[in-house]
């Protein structure tokens, strides 16, 4: 008992200096930086590895009308020309559900991965490719958007920082255009 009353009589004048002095109580748990609150809102967390994401190289794509074909009757190599004659847009997917917005979504990939993405990438008509067609074999080739799979989850942030349950998800999203080519 003598203890605790010598600590807090040494306690007390230390305690109202600070005070007086205008210094801030100690920072409560569950507080931001500087003793100040989270801001509440939904945050988005990439879980895919980056090796992952670098082996997807182009991505997965994402056509825009049909498939061009072209079949190579003869004996030797051929040019086939091929030129996209549909335009549109290729955006965001989501399977599962996401709570963040997709701004939120797109910055947290691009800061995690690295890479440049978007919300949609319009696919315009004109654009021309030509392709070596073996003999005997036939070119196809089909214009439109490459896309990222990323899985990651949202989860609620709030104003006590403390964060809500994880809402798993896996988002395409759309980062070049291009064309899609193969032969069989």
């Amino acid at each position: 008992m003598r203890t605790s009353r010598v600590v807090s009589l040494l306690l007390a004048p230390t305690l109202a200096v600070g005070v007086l002095s205008g210094a801030s109580p100690a920072v409560a748990k569950g507080h931001g930086p500087f003793g100040k609150p989270c801001e509440p809102g939904y945050e988005y967390v990439a879980t895919s590895t980056k090796k992952a994401v670098k082996a997807q190289k182009r991505g997965i794509h994402k056509g825009i009308g049909v498939t061009l074909a072209n079949y190579n009757g003869g004996t030797k190599t051929m040019t086939s020309v091929f030129t996209s004659e549909t335009e549109g847009e290729v955006g965001i997917t989501v399977s599962g559900k996401l709570k963040a917005k997709s701004s939120v979504v797109l910055a947290e990939v691009e800061h995690e991965y690295g890479i440049e993405v978007s919300a949609k990438l319009r696919v315009k008509i004109g654009n021309q490719i030509r392709v070596k067609t073996p003999p005997k074999k036939t070119s196809y080739a089909r214009y439109g958007a490459y896309r990222l799979k990323i899985t990651g989850y949202s989860r609620y942030i709030y104003a006590n920082c403390t964060k809500g349950t994880k809402i798993k998800s896996t988002v395409l999203t759309p980062h070049l255009v291009g064309w899609h080519t193969y032969n069989r």
